[in-house]
């Protein structure tokens, strides 16, 4: 009898360890460490649909194609609204895939910024709040994912306590499930209070298990042309940041898409492209100009006439992804999180591959 107490003994330790963890049926995966890549940096992927233009293609394809370049998934799908309903825009298929692979999903929480600019309602409003994290834990259970990535923007200064309490509370939840939490924030350097003043940096990065910092935009659509991320506001913002983050929090988002900005253009957002890494490159060759490269920023440019107009392009390419990698391994930063893939381009996966050991 004595093999069979010891398999009961081991069914009851493995039952009291699940009830401890708040683990049911859909808790696939959840236990998977703060950085699955163990000793390498890792690579977050984010992850979008696609919005039904060749110019916004799916994730999938991507994420099929470099599975074992990829550590962790954090696919957009869901936004938050003013009410504190949530958008779901759940796929099966790359649940699945990620699964099938072993990678852990973190499901990114985007709140809604084009009705009204400054948008804070699910942190202002007693109702909105409530419901929100009641739809976002819910969500969480319902598909099973390993962790949330909280990626709220444009939001009062003024909100950045309610902000905090917002995501602790969420972590709370996060936590007593044996699940993880990141939050994306806007950099400090180079940026307005209006814009970066809604995030406590310290307060945050001390609740979240990462802390994603998005080092692009630096040039924007209703911003003049310019680079999207020169490899001095990079570093000068994982500097600043590192004043208020963890080094083994902090992991760096890089870009791999560009922007298109007419010369002569009327100062609104909607003048302007926003394109892929691979097609900035050959739209600069469907136009027959040459590449330029800025050498102190460390990014691709060119400009190109259309309509009677000059069109000024910068983007992000695989020497200047590269620029960006180096910085992350100068400063010992987990990983990198890549906005987002399906943009970037064969070559971008290579310098990752080389770069990070993947």
């Amino acid at each position: 009898m004595r093999q069979y107490r010891t398999l009961y003994l081991a069914i009851a330790f493995f039952l009291l360890a699940v009830s401890l963890s708040g683990c049911t049926g859909g808790c696939a995966g959840q236990s998977k460490p703060l950085n699955p890549a163990g000793g390498k940096m890792a690579v977050i992927a984010f992850y979008e649909n696609g919005w039904g233009s060749p110019l916004q293609p799916s994730s999938l394809p991507s994420f099929q194609a470099h599975v074992q370049s990829i550590d962790i998934v954090a696919p957009f799908w869901f936004t938050v609204n003013m009410d504190g309903t949530v958008e779901d825009k759940h796929n099966q298929e790359a649940m699945d895939f990620a699964r099938a692979n072993n990678i852990p999903v973190f499901a990114l929480f985007n709140n809604k910024k084009d009705v009204v600019p400054g948008n804070a309602a699910m942190l202002t409003d007693a109702d909105a709040r409530a419901k929100s994290i009641a739809e976002i834990v819910s969500l969480v259970n319902k598909y099973g994912y390993d962790g949330i990535n909280i990626d709220f923007e444009v939001m009062p200064a003024k909100e950045r306590e309610k902000l905090t309490a917002y995501v602790k509370e969420l972590a709370d939840q996060m936590k007593q499930q044996n699940r993880r939490i990141a939050v994306s924030v806007i950099p400090r350097v180079g940026t307005t209070e209006d814009i970066n003043g809604v995030y406590d940096y310290a307060a945050l990065a001390d609740i979240a298990d990462q802390f994603v910092l998005m080092a692009y935009n630096e040039h924007y659509p209703a911003s003049a042309p310019g680079p999207v991320a020169s490899t001095k506001w990079v570093e000068d913002n994982i500097t600043d940041a590192l004043n208020d983050v963890p080094r083994e929090k902090l992991y760096l988002g890089v870009a791999v898409y560009g922007y298109d900005w007419p010369g002569a253009r009327a100062g609104t957002a909607e003048t302007v492209d926003y394109i892929p890494m691979t097609e900035a490159a050959e739209r600069a060759g469907r136009q027959g100009v040459e590449i330029s490269w800025e050498e102190q920023a460390q990014v691709p440019f060119y400009k190109y006439e259309k309509d009677g107009m000059t069109r000024e392009v910068w983007y992000e390419n695989d020497k200047s992804l590269r620029a960006k990698l180096d910085l992350a391994k100068k400063y010992n930063l987990p990983g990198i999180a890549v906005w987002r893939i399906g943009f970037e381009d064969e070559a971008a996966w290579q310098v990752i591959k080389e770069k990070l050991g993947k």
